[in-house]
């Protein structure tokens, strides 16, 4: 017979998943107790939070990051695309404003 993963969850059932080699959990659920069983940080002690060296925006290539012009006839279906979701935000809107009447 094959072990299942012991994890209960928040429904009441138990975790049907097969229980890794050697473990009681699964695959998911031993990651998740493995996470829970880490030392909380002490109420005086700061946060390490990842450095965030984002790049300057001057400095990165325009050209790369720029959105592509949407001329008549250069792409139909962005074209297409881009008026359906207007139509469809402008019905949206106007359903929205006759239901709070």
């Amino acid at each position: 017979m094959l072990p299942e993963c012991r994890h209960i969850l928040p429904s009441g059932y138990k975790c049907t998943a097969l229980a890794l080699r050697g473990k009681y959990y699964c695959y998911f659920h031993t990651r998740l107790h493995t996470l829970a069983a880490k030392p909380a940080l002490a109420p005086d002690e700061p946060l390490k939070l990842p450095s965030s060296k984002i790049a300057a925006p001057s400095s990165l290539p325009s050209s790369r990051y720029s959105m592509p012009s949407a001329t008549p006839g250069s792409n139909p279906a962005v074209l297409a695309s881009i008026s359906m979701d207007s139509r469809s935000l402008r019905r949206m809107s106007n359903a929205n404003m006759m239901s709070s009447q």
